[in-house]
């Protein structure tokens, strides 16, 4: 079982994805139309990776569709506050998050 973080750059038109291992390697990296068949292929192409954690930028904002959407297929999505507080103590002071 492969253990990933899929870190989630929602934009109007289309969703770019980052997939990246607890060692922070990169696995794939791709983008999607924001549409109902751009999710089904965002979601075939993680597929492979069982254990998988969604890390959606703005789910409070722009990402919040592109987030429930997710929740509804059973996807794992923590609250925006988690992944805040995760990102910040991952990348310590004045630091970008790792994805």
């Amino acid at each position: 079982m492969t253990e990933v973080i899929i870190g989630l750059d929602p934009h109007k038109a289309s969703n770019t994805i980052s997939v990246r291992g607890r060692d922070e390697t990169i696995k794939t990296r791709r983008r999607f139309d924001n549409t109902d068949e751009g999710l089904v292929e965002m979601l075939d192409a993680v597929a492979e990776f069982d254990d998988r954690v969604w890390a959606v930028e703005g789910a409070n904002g722009i990402g919040r569709s592109v987030a429930q959407r997710l929740v509804a297929t059973f996807s794992r999505v923590p609250p925006p506050s988690v992944i805040f507080a995760a990102a910040a103590a991952a990348r310590g002071p004045n630091r970008t998050p790792p994805w």
